[in-house]
């Protein structure tokens, strides 16, 4: 059994390094496996010290003790293979999607956390963009509203118009797309970047100290959950947000520029509706999901104990 636990351990982390684009990064990285030792050495002597009192004093609280701490070591060990092959698995769904949305090759092997990253990284700089475009043409017709037409007698005196006033309405609607629609996008673009950077980064240092949390029974509920919260920041969240922007990379070349020459394909309607969904509408999405998600693994592991 010991043998058979320590293959799966091996073959999940290396089945689950596949497609992962830098072996230093989440539960790969050399302060992981550090922590991740640290967790399991402290367990192996919590137990050992319990089965020798055990041993020594014959209390059979301490043999109950140190046999229960043995299972849910197993326990433990089984779910960070599991957390393994589930890495395998998200890897596999987003190269999978990616290959029928035509994005990737059908060879290539990409991470969820590598592709949600990019995606969202992208939809900000469009984002940025979008909105230079917008600032700058909304001072330009701003100024160029101020032009006036004079005609002056120093007799009669004279009349002043103004020459492109109608230019202000334009600046106006510029500056409203601005600030009212892709300022909102950006916050929000902004903030999701990085959720994303933390969850991945976070992980290394929460796995730990979950599988700790799991050697004492009044603990062992707690580091159940915090094993949940650390499978939905570093698989289910970056997976979702790959799906997301993959099928957002997929929908936005459908956009038709209107033909007004003032609203140009630089700042559509099409190009900043397109934001919208991918700030606010697909987070709420994947926050559901991620709640549903670990309502459902915490149930799981509260029947292991």
């Amino acid at each position: 059994m010991k043998k058979l636990f320590a293959f799966l351990f091996f073959v999940s982390i290396v089945s689950a390094g596949i497609c992962v684009d830098d072996p230093d990064a989440g539960l790969l990285s050399p302060t992981s496996r550090l922590y991740l030792g640290i967790a399991f050495g402290i367990t192996f002597m919590v137990i050992a010290l319990a089965y020798a009192g055990s041993k020594f004093t014959n209390n059979p609280k301490l043999t109950v003790f140190y046999k229960e701490e043995f299972f849910h070591l197993i326990i433990s060990v089984v779910l960070l293979v599991s957390i393994g092959g589930v890495m395998t698995l998200s890897c596999t769904v987003v190269s999978g999607f990616m290959e029928y949305s035509g994005l990737v090759e059908s060879d290539a092997n990409v991470s969820p956390q590598l592709v949600a990253k990019g995606y969202v990284s992208q939809t900000v700089r469009e984002a940025r963009l979008i909105f230079t475009y917008l600032i700058k043409d909304s001072i330009t017709y701003e100024m160029d509203s101020a032009y006036v037409f004079g005609l002056y007698n120093p007799l009669t005196g004279g009349i002043t118009m103004g020459f492109k006033g109608y230019k202000k309405a334009y600046a106006m609607e510029l500056d409203m797309m601005a600030m009212t629609y892709v300022m909102p996008v950006i916050v929000s673009l902004e903030s999701q970047k990085v959720l994303i950077n933390f969850s991945v980064d976070i992980v290394k240092y929460l796995l730990p100290v979950a599988l700790f949390l799991r050697i004492f029974t009044p603990t062992r509920m707690a580091g159940n959950y915090l094993i949940a919260i650390c499978i939905a920041l570093y698989i289910v969240i970056p997976t979702m947000y790959a799906i997301n922007g993959a099928m957002y990379d997929v929908a936005k070349d459908s956009c038709i520029d209107i033909g007004d020459n003032v609203f140009t394909s630089q700042y559509s309607y099409c190009k900043i509706g397109s934001l919208i969904p991918q700030a606010f509408f697909l987070p709420n999405l994947t926050l559901a999901i991620v709640i549903t998600f670990l309502s459902g693994i915490n149930k799981a592991l509260r029947v292991l104990g």
